[in-house]
């Protein structure tokens, strides 16, 4: 589905992202209770001096690579590269060649990037990050209007990283490196713009199937891979390589950010009905035995994938844009021979579908592509197709290495904000073969902790769409959909895991090492509890001291950024800045690039408290002599 079906528009590039890092690691930052967290000998005054300074331990700061991050991400040397109508390919549209973006709302000065957030910095990023946005773009829409050729499409929604793979890249020892990870994003018919599809006969194709039948939209996903750090930034004209130069350059008055890049590859197809905004559609296929080189002794795990019958073309597609490893920092492929794609029925019957030799699916066929590889049907194939697996030879043994899982359970709430007190929604979407769901199905559900470990003592409290307790940690499926609601018990970050079953039994589950490739979630932060400090302060306590070391001084030391734009422990900027500082922390305001804090940790309590401070002005209570 999705991206699976034509038309599609192929694009490849680079990933920029700058999240600040000194709230990565509890050395540094209090999670729980939203504060920093003081090394011996370090006071307030000190704390962003001590950031920037060498970690005795590492050949870094202490407050990592990134201390000056502003959670931009920005698309790099981003360009379509190939587009697929109906039955071939658009060679020659103006539409290759131009670039695709991400953007955010505007400042007042200029264009905001869109924004990088993780649940839980402590987590590493594939497995809670998201991305907040306003728009994205296809094309090239800039210059005089009339000459525009490409589209600007709203988001539907956050995006999220989905499928974290951790061995992604087999010749990277350092963790963001080896990881890999997808994401998609989408967006309504109505909220997006059309320009130059006069010129642009992959455009027009595109605008049509989206508003065909009872299609969305449009939907994008791609890839990011081969993570790596000390790209993109320069101090005095030359390149900071690392850590140690990092150290060097915060001595000599360096305050600018030091993204990681990744690699991008990516697909822009159309939006289906029934499908998620972020998650992917179809029949996914998980990895199960780990799969044998062709050079070598070792073996790797392969990603996930996604595939669909096209019946009208009698075509198998599938999504391999995350499935085969990279070998090296130069991004070949690893080789694993020739491997057998057929199905299965429930009866054992096998259907031959494709032999997969190293050529089909090594780096240059991969990036030809997008990742995307369509094969024939045996005739009279298309509409009873089985469960479709991957095969492997090993040991004269065939051994499935991908298969078909019989249910997926997604959800557009993949990232949830729980403030004290509050009951939060979420909708879990079941799918059963990648469409309807049949029979009796359940969820069981699973709290697992920042490590990725079985909690004994749960984060949050489950309750059913009626807001009443659910029993044996399972709740059921009614048509395709869980409704769930969502209370915090403590304050921290967890995540809440979805095991679609049927029968009595819920599957067996892992008891560490959470998130899985194929793992269904959502990523939980609870908010500190500072509802009973605001009901207890009076407004004659309010005084400016009383603000910032409650509520603004750590957005001025952790996320030391925000500060350069306007300085948060400088009361006379503050004030000026009331009418901004109401605006970026009210709520609706939230799923926007201008929220504030851009980390969205600002507990309820303590937002409640600014916004009393600021309704005071211009005559707040001042400090007792």
């Amino acid at each position: 589905m999705s991206v699976l079906s034509r038309p599609r528009i192929h694009f490849s590039g680079f990933t920029d992202w700058s999240p600040s890092t000194a709230n990565n690691a509890p050395n540094t930052y209090d999670e729980g209770g939203v504060e920093p967290f003081l090394q011996k000998g370090v006071t307030y005054n000190s704390y962003l001096d001590w950031l920037k300074k060498r970690n005795p331990q590492m050949l870094q700061p202490n407050g990592s690579w990134n201390v000056y991050g502003d959670h931009g991400t920005r698309f790099a040397e981003s360009k379509v590269f190939k587009a697929e109508l109906g039955t071939g390919s658009a060679a020659g549209d103006p539409l290759i060649g131009s670039g695709v973006d991400l953007l955010g709302l505007n400042y007042s000065d200029g264009a905001a990037p869109a924004r990088l957030v993780m649940t839980d910095p402590f987590t590493g990023g594939e497995a809670t990050s998201q991305i907040f946005y306003q728009w994205l773009v296809v094309g090239n829409l800039s210059g005089p209007q009339d000459q525009w050729i490409g589209c600007k499409a709203a988001a539907a929604t956050r995006m999220f990283s989905r499928w974290p793979y951790q061995t992604r890249n087999l010749g990277i020892t350092f963790k963001e490196g080896m990881v890999g990870c997808i994401w998609q994003a989408a967006s309504l018919n109505k909220d997006t713009q059309w320009f130059g599809l006069d010129k642009s006969p992959a455009l027009a194709a595109l605008k049509a199937a989206a508003e065909s039948e009872s299609n969305q939209g449009i939907l994008m996903r791609f890839a990011s891979y081969r993570t790596l750090y000390y790209q993109a930034c320069f101090h005095k004209g030359k390149r900071i390589e690392n850590g140690l130069e990092l150290v060097a350059a915060y001595h000599d008055g360096f305050t600018g950010d030091n993204p990681a890049r990744s690699t991008m590859l990516g697909t822009v197809g159309v939006w289906e009905a029934g499908e998620l905004a972020s998650a992917p559609a179809g029949r996914l296929l998980v990895p199960q035995s780990a799969a044998q080189l062709a050079t070598s002794p070792a073996t790797a795990s392969l990603g996930p994938a996604v595939a669909k019958v096209d019946a009208a073309r009698n075509v198998l597609v599938v999504d391999f844009i995350t499935t085969f490893p990279e070998q090296s920092a130069q991004l070949d492929k690893a080789d694993f021979g020739d491997l057998q794609l057929q199905a299965r029925d429930v009866a054992g019957n096998i259907t031959p579908i494709a032999t997969l030799t190293a050529a089909t699916y090594n780096q240059q066929a991969y990036e030809a592509s997008g990742g995307i590889s369509e094969f024939p049907l045996p005739p009279g194939t298309a509409s009873s197709l089985g469960t479709i697996e991957l095969i492997q030879q090993q040991a004269n043994q065939p051994i499935a290495v991908l298969q078909q899982t019989a249910y997926t359970a997604d959800t557009d709430d993949w990232a949830v904000y729980i403030d004290e007190a509050q009951a939060v929604p979420v909708c879990v979407s079941v799918y059963e073969d990648g469409g309807p769901v049949h029979g009796d199905v359940k969820l069981f559900l699973q709290q697992y902790d920042s490590d990725g470990n079985l909690m004994t003592k749960p984060m949050v409290k489950v309750l059913d769409a009626a807001g009443k307790p659910i029993r044996k940690n399972m709740v059921p499926v009614v048509a395709g959909k869980s409704n769930i609601v969502l209370r915090s018990l403590i304050p921290g970050a967890c995540f809440l895991a979805f095991y679609p079953f049927t029968g009595v039994q819920p599957p067996d589950i892992p008891g560490a090492a959470f998130p899985l490739p194929d793992s269904f979630y959502v990523a939980i932060r609870a908010l500190p509890f500072d509802n009973e400090l605001e009901k207890e302060t009076k407004d004659n306590e309010l005084t400016w001291s009383f603000i910032f070391s409650k509520v603004l001084r750590v957005f001025s030391l952790v996320y030391p950024v925000m500060s350069l734009v306007r300085n948060l422990g400088d009361r006379n900027v503050v004030e000026a800045m009331a009418d901004q500082l109401k605006f970026a922390i009210s709520l609706e305001t939230f799923e926007s690039t201008l929220y504030m804090p851009i980390t969205r940790d600002l507990s309820a309590g303590k937002r409640r408290l600014l916004q009393r401070w600021v309704n005071l002005l211009p005559n707040p209570p001042e400090d007792k002599p």
